[in-house]
């Protein structure tokens, strides 16, 4: 949900701050008062191109900012997109400069444009005459369709995915066996080679780690060997007076002070011990030389060795773990060529019960459409007939496709004769901006519990409709705004009275400038501001009546519905 709209600089809007709130945002004013403003800036910060025009005369740069407030799923969702929602909160703002360059960031994170209108997709669905985001493009008619449908859509859609890529998977593997002869043989050519290289090759799990350890005892051998000579002297040469022999010394001269004096009994305890432990040290050190080996011979191998396993890293995955799965999988892929005809037999068989599946899975999605087709029609015309298109005819149009995707096989067209005698034609096709604008009402009417979008905002859906008519658009209006923010300009006081919040946008100036003004509007305002919607410049007491009746009226309605 939108709570609060910033905008600075935008045309002639100096500065506004709006906080809207849930359920139905009404927003009046007089013509040319800067209600297309306000839309203009809404699409700026969804994305959509603003020119230079669009900044105040002035200033360097326009800027609008939108804090929106999320549900815990769309929090999720948007982490799936890497946008971290903290708080259960979304902060949008962009600002172009007279320069044409553009900023847009989303919770701070600098994004492009085309990452902020695919953000602006989940959050906000924009309907005015010139630009119908969902309506216009035939290609999304079949995600609106999939919205009405029971929740089995989306288990069925799942479903096919995963058979989908195992019916390519299996093409694939076909396609290899079956494909030209020439290319094959090529294939199987370059296969064995690889095989054949890492036969030879033979590499271990471990094999690298040994060998590097191994390489680096080699390297060092003279100074292991110094090191471990010297250690040895230092202990046990006695003609140098190795420790050894002097610790022998020192134990003869303890012992004898042993027995002079008893306190000294410890320290031949001691003295013994560290006799002991040198003896063992030497014997181990000894042992140690004796399996030192040292050869140029053995280096070089080494060295050839790990230079090879570097190689093949660098041509078969980076590491030996997948030299040894690309070992594995050329090996098998190898077996198939080499059992062509038996492979290819389980493959068909594969290929056709999984196409089955897929063909069996994309029925299922027709049929689900198919009703929910049928449902739509009818209350689409029934809707239509509310707001004023009474001869109206609806229908969807699906078509079976020769190929498929995860969305099944289906084309989907919305179709509409808006009088007598005139043949269905695509929705697109339609040219009077009012009746799209119905017509657009009336399916989100019928789609507002199972759409996600938690903002609509309708721009002169009013246009070329008054009395009853309007009063239709008011009521399913309002229905709408029970589970869905609606954030609506208009200039019928029917619709403006049914409001939760009313907003005024006004101009004011003086010789040197012109500000547009948006403030909200309390009670006793709305009533003023319906009066003269109900009868132009000059508001008498018989207007201020009227206004009133229909403000209570409207209350009314809303309590009872």
């Amino acid at each position: 949900m939108l709570e609060v709209l910033h905008i600075k600089n935008a045309a002639l809007i100096e500065e506004a701050e709006i906080h809207f709130d849930s359920g139905l945002n009404i927003i009046s004013g007089e013509t040319g008062a800067g209600k297309s403003m306000l839309v203009g800036a809404i699409n700026m910060l969804f994305g959509e191109r603003s020119g230079s025009d669009f900044i105040r005369q002035g200033a360097d740069r326009a800027y609008v900012e939108g804090f929106f407030r999320l549900s815990n799923n769309m929090v999720l969702l948007f982490s799936d997109m890497g946008i971290n929602a903290e708080e259960n909160t979304l902060l949008i703002s962009r600002s172009i400069g007279t320069d044409g360059k553009s900023n847009c960031r989303v919770n701070g994170r600098v994004v492009t444009v085309g990452m902020l209108k695919e953000v602006a997709a989940y959050l906000v669905d924009i309907h005015s005459q010139h630009q119908t985001r969902s309506l216009m493009n035939p290609q999304r008619h079949i995600e609106l369709l999939d919205v009405f449908c029971d929740e089995i859509m989306t288990d069925v859609k799942k479903q096919l995915r995963i058979h989908i890529d195992d019916y390519k998977d299996i093409i694939k593997k076909i396609d290899e066996i079956t494909g030209d002869e020439k290319d094959r043989d090529k294939a199987v050519e370059f296969l064995r080679f690889q095989y054949d290289e890492l036969t030879n090759a033979n590499i271990k799990e471990d094999e690298e780690e040994t060998l590097s350890a191994r390489r680096q005892t080699l390297i060092g051998y003279e100074r292991i060997i110094k090191n471990s000579t010297s250690a040895l002297l230092a202990l046990s040469d006695i003609e140098s007076g190795g420790a050894i022999d002097k610790i022998y010394r020192a134990s003869t001269n303890i012992a004898d002070l042993s027995k002079s004096d008893s306190n000294a009994e410890p320290m031949l305890e001691n003295i013994k011990t560290i006799s002991a432990m040198t003896d063992d040290l030497i014997r181990e050190l000894r042992r140690y030389m004796d399996g030192l080996t040292s050869s140029p011979e053995e280096l070089d191998d080494i060295e050839a060795r790990l230079t090879l396993i570097g190689t093949l890293k660098r041509k078969y995955g980076g590491s030996v773990q997948s030299i040894l799965k690309y070992y594995s999988d050329i090996a098998n892929r190898l077996d198939s060529f080499a059992n062509e005809e038996e492979s290819l037999k389980k493959l068909a068989i594969d290929k056709k019960d999984c196409l089955q599946k897929v063909i069996e899975l994309c029925d299922k999605l027709t049929a689900e459409r198919k009703n929910a087709a049928a449902v739509i029609k009818g209350q689409m015309e029934n809707h239509l007939s509310e707001l004023g298109m009474k001869n109206a005819k609806f229908d969807i149009l699906i078509e079976r496709k020769k190929t498929f995707s995860s969305n099944g096989c289906d084309n989907v067209e919305f179709m509409i004769s808006a009088n007598i005698g005139e043949p269905l034609k695509p929705l697109a096709k339609i040219a009077s901006g009012g009746e799209m604008s119905r017509i657009m009402l009336a399916l989100k009417t019928i789609l507002a519990y199972a759409d996600n979008t938690p903002t609509f905002i309708f721009d002169e859906i009013d246009t070329g409709i008054s009395g009853r008519t309007a009063q239709q658009v008011a009521e399913k209006l309002t229905l709408i705004s029970g589970s869905h923010q609606i954030i609506c300009i208009t200039h019928l006081p029917q619709i403006a009275a049914m409001a939760d919040r009313h907003y005024l946008i006004e101009k004011s100036g003086d010789d040197t400038k012109t500000i547009t003004n948006i403030a909200e509007l309390n009670d006793n305002e709305s009533v003023e501001e319906l009066a003269r919607l109900l009868g132009g410049v000059e508001i008498t007491d018989a207007t201020l009546t009227a206004a009133h009746e229909m403000r209570e009226m409207a209350k009314n309605r809303k309590g009872s519905s």
